[in-house]
């Protein structure tokens, strides 16, 4: 436990106080609790909405983390009404949760209570910790699990054999200790499940733990010393950060568009996350370890998160890769294993290396193998399931909802390789059986959740978009309203602090939606950098909006210089054809399709004068947007482009500011006669009615269109003829 220590002064004086400051403290801590998961409670006497003092249990409400966690994020329940759940000698999750929300004092205030609170209810300590810990989980996670905690505790710890958590759990402790546990015991080990602790001060919960965890890590080092076991936990412990190993990295973004576009193909609308750290490489590239890995994870909450279970890729890439072999080589060693030639449907794929049908073919072999799992339970496979793909050499890759849940999982699954590890040292990882992993990952409970949050998705919901030139004006405009529907963001721009600007404002909306990245689109090295770090972020790519921009040096064509008309073409035209390079490859590996947006200008159709530079870069965007259209259409890649004129951005205020004093007006009186010109005599549009637009667009309810034009605001000059 490498947890801090408790300080008086930081915890508070009331209860509430007390079990947010246990719960931030046990959250803080992943070798504890990984992010969702544990819960804390406490027992309180407190007035209802009647203004009766009544005896309640606050507990972790559903769907928070222990690790930030405050006040509201706990449900106060009426201590009496629970107690009739021990009466119920038959009762299902959907009944005990309706049972719960009768049972809550403020029930139009607090979240619902967590699935576990029948077990706080149940033990009769004020308060009460539970934890899913790495230090018991590896005496548990074993044949002898009963065996172990009785050797490291003695009576110190009572010991409740494997239940599923929720109704189950709780009838399993109700019958094996009727009266509670035993009155000597400090803390409850709940196999394969976890550890609970209490005390009647928080301070005494949370320094009981420490010491049931100490204990357990003791017994695990004597048991290991000597040993050599796969990714040891002094190798595997802690944060880690991505390795920026550029021969790795580039295998890495060579295969992250394939991995999620198999699954996308498969029903699973995901993004993926990386940890390419060296010291998951080194672990994952044991031998021992696919064997081990594929026995299970932890503990059955991690189903939910990680999988029942990781596709481990059977590619071996770290010797090439050490020596310095370059992807091409790779690739070539890929081919020859057996898993390459598995599956006939690869072939046909067009531009698709032989590393990136070897992985393709791994994960459709293991769709197989799923849906007769699936098959022998009697259950209907989830587009979900395969949530840890390992690729030994090259690190884990996670898929989630969106990034954040896929982080979750990589967290998660950190904790389970501590867990195997330290259990193959004790005696041997061993996880549940196959019906009940199979039970707890179709619990109905849990799966209704991911039904019902599946329709309430944005357009944009699970999908990955390039926005280039998002720092400001139309760009940031289309990047908030996109992750507004739920589309993760790589907000890119040659003003970094701008793009990172956009990500932090957009993050902090929703944790892990968008990252900020540096991009000079004259030079296409850099585009090329900012697509693979987008792709390395995200795994893949389905949306690109190019709206980068530069206003025009206002001069007639007798006097137009060389380094106008080059600059004009260089940021209008010539990077968005390496955009769309770059970005077209990553949406040809993928094989979902795409969108791809470009934000043009009336200019591109009527002449401005002083603008010709300026006009013909647009103009010649939009040939080319044309014919983007017609040669990657028949890959489900579309490409649309919007005529915008006079929107309200800082190039536009620019260019109205040259044009006001060229002739001889303020701006105002410039303004006027923009209004006048406009069909809808609007002197400026918002840049958030371009971002509208380009949502159109990048949507799947614009499936059926490409090489099409949409114009917002200007006149019947800007209208395309």
């Amino acid at each position: 436990m490498r947890g801090k220590k408790w300080e008086d002064a930081k915890a508070g004086s009331t209860g509430i106080e007390q079990v947010v400051y246990l719960s931030n403290l046990i959250g803080a801590d992943l070798s504890l609790v990984q992010p969702g998961g544990g819960n804390t409670s406490v027992k309180l006497e407190e007035e209802d909405l009647f203004g009766c003092r009544v005896l309640s249990l606050v507990v972790k409400g559903s769907g928070t983390d222990l690790r930030t966690i405050d006040a509201g994020g706990f449900t106060h329940l009426y201590t009496d009404r629970l107690a009739v759940l021990k009466q119920k000698d038959a009762i299902s999750d959907e009944q005990m949760m309706h049972l719960m929300r009768v049972c809550m004092i403020l029930p139009d205030a607090d979240p619902l209570p967590s699935v576990e609170t029948p077990l706080h209810s149940l033990l009769p300590q004020r308060f009460v910790a539970h934890t899913h810990d790495v230090a018991t989980l590896s005496l548990t996670d074993t044949p002898s699990a009963a065996e172990h905690v009785r050797r490291v505790y003695s009576d110190d710890v009572a010991f409740l054999e494997y239940a599923r958590p929720g109704v189950p759990l709780a009838k399993r402790l109700a019958e094996r200790f009727p009266d509670g546990p035993p009155p000597g015991a400090k803390a409850l080990v709940m196999e394969k499940h976890g550890l609970a602790v209490w005390g009647e001060t928080a301070r005494e919960c949370y320094e009981t733990l420490g010491v049931v965890i100490r204990k357990a890590e003791e017994y695990v080092a004597e048991r290991a010393r000597g040993k050599r076991v796969f990714g040891r936990e002094a190798t595997i412990r802690g944060q880690a950060s991505p390795r920026q190993d550029g021969e790795r990295r580039d295998v890495a973004a060579a295969i992250l568009p394939a991995i999620r576009g198999e699954l996308m193909r498969g029903g699973w609308r995901c993004v993926l996350h990386l940890d390419d750290s060296p010291e998951m490489v080194a672990a994952i590239s044991d031998e021992g370890f696919a064997e081990v890995a594929a026995r299970g994870v932890m503990t059955p909450e991690h189903i939910l998160r990680a999988g029942m279970r990781p596709l481990v890729v059977p590619l071996r890439m770290a010797d090439a890769v050490a020596v310095g072999a370059k992807h091409s080589e790779i690739s070539s060693t890929a081919d020859s294993h057996p898993a390459s030639q598995t599956t006939s449907d690869s072939k046909d794929e067009p531009g698709a290396s032989p590393l990136q049908r070897s992985v393709r073919d791994s994960i459709r072999e293991f769709g197989k193998t799923y849906t007769a799992y699936a098959d022998r339970h009697g259950v209907q496979p989830i587009p979900d399931y395969p949530k840890t793909i390992v690729i030994p050499g090259a690190g884990i890759v996670f898929a989630g909802k969106d990034r954040r849940d896929a982080m979750i999982a990589a967290d998660c699954y950190r904790a389970t390789m501590q867990v195997m590890a330290s259990a193959e040292a004790v005696e041997r990882f061993e996880f549940l059986s196959e019906t009940d992993a199979c039970e707890m990952e179709y619990w109905p409970l849990e799966r209704r959740k991911i039904e019902e949050s599946e329709k309430t998705r944005g357009d944009l919901e699970g999908k990955v978009a390039l926005v280039i030139g998002a720092a400001s004006g139309i760009g940031r405009a289309a990047a908030l309203r996109f992750a507004e529907e739920g589309a993760h963001i790589a907000a890119c721009d040659l003003d970094h602090e701008g793009a990172a600007a956009v990500a932090a404002a957009i993050n902090g909306r929703t944790a892990e939606r968008a990252v900020g990245l540096v991009l000079d689109v004259s030079h296409s090295k850099s585009m090329e950098t900012a697509v693979r770090e987008a792709v390395l972020h995200f795994g893949g790519i389905d949306v690109m909006f190019y709206s980068a921009g530069v206003a025009p040096q206002l001069q007639s064509v007798t006097e137009m210089t060389d380094d106008e008309v080059e600059q004009q073409l260089a940021v209008h035209y010539r990077g968005a054809v390496a955009a769309t390079r770059e970005v077209s490859k990553a949406m040809l590996t993928q094989g979902t399709g795409g969108r791809l947006v470009y934000n043009t200008s009336k200019a591109a159709f009527a002449p401005g004068e002083g603008a010709a530079a300026y006009g013909a870069s647009k103009a010649a965007l939009v040939h080319y947007v044309r014919n983007v259209a017609n040669e990657l259409g028949r890959h489900g890649i579309t490409a649309n482009y919007i005529n915008a004129d006079a929107v309200d951005t800082p190039l536009f205020r620019s260019l109205l500011a040259q044009r006001a004093k060229a002739a001889g007006l303020s701006e105002k009186e410039m303004l006027a006669r923009y209004a006048e010109r406009s069909a809808l005599r609007e002197a400026l549009v918002p840049a958030e009615a371009v971002a509208d637009a380009a949502l159109w667009l990048a949507s799947d309810r614009s499936a059926h269109t490409t090489g099409c034009v949409i114009t917002v605001g200007g006149g019947a000059e800007g209208m395309p003829r």
